[in-house]
């Protein structure tokens, strides 16, 4: 799949193996990378580069997705920006938590090139 415009998308990710991992599977992509470690950097990364989604990690040792997820679509400036949980934990009650939270789509980590290019394509 090819995506139909330029993205700016925010990765956030304490994992570098998984940040190297998901960048190879959208680098062929027309796709503007940021990458933030934690949900801090996250926020700040946000207001620097205003992405058009946002891929999130739920859990990181710093300000963790879920509290990122809220703050996100509890804010005005921020609510409309589509955000795709990655996350390895695969239980019904996490993928219920965030989609009520607001998430746009949940994957389950490690995740294939087919799925992440079609949330990303539908959230976009």
């Amino acid at each position: 799949m090819t995506l139909d415009k330029h993205l700016n998308i925010l990765l956030v990710d304490d994992s570098a193996t998984a940040r190297v991992s998901i960048i190879s599977l959208i680098k062929d992509q027309d796709i503007n990378i940021n990458i933030a470690e934690n949900g801090i950097d996250a926020i700040a990364q946000i207001q620097e580069h205003k992405p058009d989604l946002i891929l999130l990690d739920i859990s990181m040792p710093v300000w963790g997705g879920l509290s990122v997820l809220s703050v996100l679509k509890n804010t005005p400036l921020t609510q409309h920006i589509p955000v795709i949980i990655l996350s390895a934990k695969d239980g019904l009650h996490d993928k219920a938590e965030v989609l009520l939270l607001g998430a746009s789509d949940f994957i389950l980590k490690p995740c294939k090139k087919h799925t992440l290019l079609d949330a990303i394509a539908l959230c976009s």
